[in-house]
């Protein structure tokens, strides 16, 4: 897929097939660490889009430790390679811990974050992607994803 803003190359991520306790933090950062360095080999001049999709993600998909793991990772090697994260649907409690971890976030990192949320989610979404790029379950038309 793609953003309508730039063009930019998309890494999807489904929290909701993510448990905590099945793989270690390490190698969820090595795995985001290679997805990153292949964006950098296909894509040399360009950033990535990073699309979290949370559709029928819980508590028990919520994994703090990997995201305290790759925040410095993300801001101290991938800073330019990263153009924006869109994480959808946000429910209030995650808008919340947004709030926390947005305050030690520097104003760059900070405003390419874009967190999805209210009864309108996935028209808002279709407003940074095409929607042809988009799944299904997100809003969008692409049956494939």
């Amino acid at each position: 897929g793609a953003d309508l803003e730039s063009g930019r190359p998309t890494l999807l991520y489904r929290s909701a097939v993510h448990h905590p306790s099945d793989i270690p933090t390490d190698r969820w950062v090595r795995f985001f660490v290679h997805q990153c360095e292949w964006a950098r080999v296909h894509y040399p001049n360009d950033q990535v889009l990073v699309l979290v999709d949370r559709v029928g993600s819980g508590l028990s998909n919520q994994d703090p430790t990997v995201l305290r793991a790759l925040a410095p990772v993300i801001v101290d090697h991938y800073p330019d390679t990263i153009g924006r994260v869109l994480i959808a649907p946000v429910n209030n409690v995650l808008y919340v811990i947004w709030g926390l971890v947005s305050l030690i976030l520097d104003p760059t990192t900070k405003s390419r974050m874009k967190l999805v949320k209210g009864n309108d989610w996935k028209d808002r979404l279709v407003r940074y992607m095409d929607a042809e790029k988009i799944p299904v379950r997100l809003g969008g038309t692409n049956q494939v994803l």
